[in-house]
């Protein structure tokens, strides 16, 4: 057993340093749901698709804050705010907020949030989107913002944060009160939502313009700051950025095939030993193997110490392998017929990320010998 932990930490160590991560979490633009405007109720249809444990984003805007609170806004019931940002010295103001939750099965199918700032009637717009391969226990790190308070601006920097996974998903959001022209994005983050405002110069009743942009952010660490800028009449606004964990999870699933004869006699029996072991530092779930017969071979029985064989498919659903375990499937085949050469080739899969997948898969071969088919 200590032998077996040894192992999966130094595979681990080699993964690092060569410099394999895990996938970076992943935002569903083709399922995001977006809607705009007026009145104290906010409300936005559920991202398609939408499982239990996925991420559900929230990105919220109006054209004037309520300054005596942390956010205009009051999401629905389990959403937790990652960040609003606005200038907390007046009510004429604009406000972007970002909410998240982990869906349940219940889901409602349209989410309604309330404003609570009341002296102009609020203009708003919203994005609700799903996001996957977030870290489970650790989903948001941290966030920053700028508001540009009362001045009117054609640009806005948001400050850098400090990442503390590898393949960190960065989201950047921007709100300007005004009917902007060219809006340039931060360099090296995608658009996946600009929706334009009114006004050909700054006012309280203005609709907002927003942007949200994302980007992989590799390493963790410094990411330095994200600029937004825009070609129209200057106009107050605001911005926040945040980062996304990746899920650290994964399972190195490994597969090796072996043979008790390579170069069996027509009509004797052969021993195939098929072995899944999990390398990763993780559990692995759904684990499966793919091992269909050879040409040439008959089935005779078939062993194994974990999970279920089906000799009419060659699929071996294995269920769960524990970090460091491994299962063992035992198949003893007769040579029905001759040929030059028989290979049985073997595939191991699981739900979790694999940093190795080119171990996945082994073959082992026999020359049988004697009559032909």
């Amino acid at each position: 057993m200590r032998r077996k932990i040894l192992i999966t930490w130094i595979l681990f160590l080699i993964a690092l340093m060569s410099g394999v991560s895990q996938p970076a979490p992943v935002w569903h633009t083709a399922g995001q749901k977006s809607s705009s405007g007026t009145g104290t109720l906010l409300s936005v249809t559920r991202p398609d698709h939408l499982e239990a444990g996925n991420m559900v984003l929230l990105i919220l805007t109006t054209q004037r804050c309520n300054s005596s609170a942390t956010s205009s806004f009051l999401p629905p019931d389990g959403f937790t705010l990652i960040r609003s940002e606005h200038s907390v010295g007046g009510t004429t103001r604009p406000e972007v907020a970002v909410f998240y939750k982990i869906a349940t099965n219940s889901e409602p199918a349209v989410y309604v949030c309330q404003i609570t700032q009341n002296t102009d009637v609020p203009v708003w717009k919203a994005l609700a989107v799903k996001v996957t391969g977030f870290h489970p226990a650790n989903p948001i790190a941290a966030s920053s913002g700028s508001n540009s308070s009362t001045s009117s601006v054609s640009y806005i920097s948001v400050p850098s944060i400090t990442t503390t996974t590898g393949n960190s998903l960065l989201v950047a959001a921007r709100v300007t009160r005004i009917l902007t022209t060219t809006t340039t994005d931060p360099a090296g983050m995608t658009n996946q939502w600009s929706a334009n405002g009114t006004g050909g110069s700054d006012g309280n009743t203005n609709a907002p313009a927003i942007s949200a942009v994302t980007q992989v952010f590799s390493n963790p660490g410094t990411t330095g700051p994200r600029q937004f800028s825009w070609t129209s009449v200057a106009a107050r606004s605001a911005a926040l950025l945040f980062a996304i964990n990746a899920d650290p999870t994964y399972a190195d699933l490994r597969m090796t095939a072996m043979v008790n004869n390579p170069a069996p006699q027509f009509s004797s029996n052969v021993i195939f030993t098929l072995t899944a072991t999990n390398l990763g530092l993780n559990a692995a779930t759904g684990v499966v193997a793919d091992n269909p017969m050879p040409e040439g071979y008959g089935y005779v029985s078939h062993s194994a110490t974990a999970g279920t064989y089906n000799n009419l498919t060659g699929e071996w659903n294995i269920g769960n392998l524990a970090s460091g375990a491994d299962a063992t499937l035992t198949i003893i085949a007769k040579v029905a017929c001759y040929t030059t050469k028989h290979t049985l080739t073997t595939t191991v899969t699981g739900h979790e990320f694999d940093p190795a997948p080119e171990n996945n898969t082994d073959s082992v071969f026999t020359i049988p010998v004697g009559d032909i088919c």
